[in-house]
């Protein structure tokens, strides 16, 4: 695989992953008692996506409320559609570490992870969509400029990551060489 065409690979992975986390944010999250509650607590899971759309938007009582009915809304689906990208993406891992390589079983369990990868993405975007409506002008101008913050630091993530395995590789292969 073209160094490219990792770095992309990765990217869209860890883009799905945020977009599953995303879709199923209430799954397993702890709150706050109260109105005052901002969001998840230590202890539960993180996401922050979902954790900055609580904290930092300074969200109203009734936003809150309109935000929690459209995940709601959602939840049902999107954890129909995790439960199908949890198996589709088992059965790529064993596909990929499986004893014989055959590209025909990779390419299959790829494109059933791919077709459900896509499935929650669309579901995803018509969330946010929906959640874009509840916030004001300045709301969304704020998650604007943190989205482009947030993609710049998935690709310092997704370099930094590449250049560590280049090293070692480097490393290594010189070591082999000798």
């Amino acid at each position: 695989m073209s160094n490219q065409k990792g770095k992309v690979f990765i990217l869209s992975n860890l883009v799905v992953i945020l977009a599953v986390m995303l879709a199923l944010w209430p799954a397993g999250q702890s709150f706050g008692s109260g109105d005052n509650s901002n969001g998840p607590r230590k202890g539960g899971c993180e996401f922050p996506g979902m954790e900055m759309i609580f904290s930092r938007l300074d969200l109203s009582v009734a936003q809150k409320r309109d935000i929690a009915l459209i995940l709601k809304a959602h939840r049902e689906e999107a954890s129909a559609l995790f439960s199908n990208l949890i198996t589709t993406r088992k059965n790529l891992f064993n596909a990929v570490h499986a004893p014989e390589y055959t590209e025909a079983y990779v390419r299959q369990a790829a494109h059933e992870a791919a077709v459900w990868e896509i499935d929650l993405t669309v579901l995803r975007a018509q969330v946010i969509s929906e959640i874009r409506n509840v916030l004001t002008p300045e709301q969304k101008d704020e998650v604007a400029e943190r989205q482009a913050q947030y993609g710049d630091k998935i690709q310092d993530r997704v370099e930094e990551c590449f250049q560590r395995l280049d090293t070692w590789v480097e490393t290594h292969a010189a070591i082999a060489a000798k």
